[in-house]
C-alpha cells in the first residue's frame, strides 16, 4: 500500500495552503491540483493548537493514539489492537488497488488522511439527479450497482452509501464513489465471513438497501 509519513510542515501545507473543496465533521478536503486532492481528518484539532500552542500538538496526537487503543480494548474486547489496525490497512490497501485512494497519509504513525483523485467536473448524485433524463439516471445507477458489487466481492461494504458519496460527471456520465475510507465502510476476510454467514447476509442486505434508497425517483427520498 502506498503510504506517506508527513512532517508537521507538510501537514500544515496540506491544511492551509490549498483550496478547500469540502468540509465536514470528519475534517477537510483540499484540492492540490487538477488530478489530486487530500482529505485531512481532525482539522479542528490542528486549528485549536494553531491558535493556542503548536508545541502541544504532538502530545495530543500521542494521547489520541493511546485513547484509541484503550477504546478498542474496552468497546470491542480487542486485546491485540494491532489486528484491528491490520484489518483497516487491508481495507485501505484494497481501495488503493481499486483506484479509490492514491495514498494513505500518516503523522507520527497516526492515520491523518488520504490522498485521492480529484474528480474535476463531478457533482454529487443528489445535485445531478434532477438534471439527468430517465435513461441517463439508469446508466448512472447501473454504474453505481457495478461498483458496489465489485466492492462487496472484495469484502468491502460501504454501509453509509448515499447520494452525497456518489459523484457524477454530467458530461460523460462517469461515476465515482468517495468516502470509502471511513469507519462506516467495513472490511472482513473470507475466513471470517464464511464462519459468520449471518454477518455477511446482514452486510449484503444493508448495502443493497442503501442502493435501493438512492435509486428511488422521489426527490424527498434523497434527503
Amino acid at each position: 500500500m502506498r503510504t506517506r509519513e508527513l512532517t508537521k510542515e507538510q501537514l500544515w501545507s496540506y491544511l492551509y495552503d490549498y483550496e478547500t473543496i469540502g468540509m465536514g465533521s470528519y475534517g477537510i478536503v483540499q484540492k492540490i491540483d487538477d488530478e489530486t486532492c487530500v482529505k485531512i481528518y481532525y482539522k479542528d484539532i490542528f486549528d485549536a493548537y494553531q491558535k493556542e500552542d503548536i508545541s502541544l500538538l504532538d502530545p495530543e496526537i500521542n494521547r489520541r493514539l493511546s485513547t484509541e487503543k484503550e477504546m478498542l480494548e474496552k468497546e470491542c474486547g480487542v486485546v491485540d489492537y494491532k489486528a484491528v489496525y491490520e484489518n483497516n490497512r487491508t481495507k485501505l490497501e484494497l481501495l488503493t488497488q481499486m483506484g479509490y485512494i492514491s495514498k494513505v497519509l500518516y503523522y507520527r504513525g497516526y492515520k491523518i488522511g488520504i490522498e485521492m483523485p480529484y474528480y474535476k467536473g463531478y457533482v454529487s448524485l443528489y445535485d445531478a439527479k434532477e438534471k439527468l433524463s430517465q435513461d441517463e439516471r439508469s446508466q448512472v445507477l447501473g454504474q453505481v450497482r457495478n461498483r458496489l458489487d465489485a466492492l462487496m466481492t472484495a469484502n468491502i461494504y460501504p454501509e453509509d452509501l448515499s447520494c452525497s458519496s456518489v459523484l457524477v460527471n454530467l458530461e460523460t456520465l462517469d461515476v465515482a464513489l468517495v468516502d470509502l475510507d471511513d469507519a462506516w465502510t467495513r472490511y472482513d476476510t473470507d475466513e471470517y465471513l464464511n464462519e459468520h454467514p449471518l454477518v455477511k447476509r446482514s452486510l449484503l442486505s444493508h448495502c443493497n438497501g442503501r442502493f435501493r434508497q438512492i435509486s428511488k425517483n422521489s426527490p424527498e427520498d434523497l434527503l
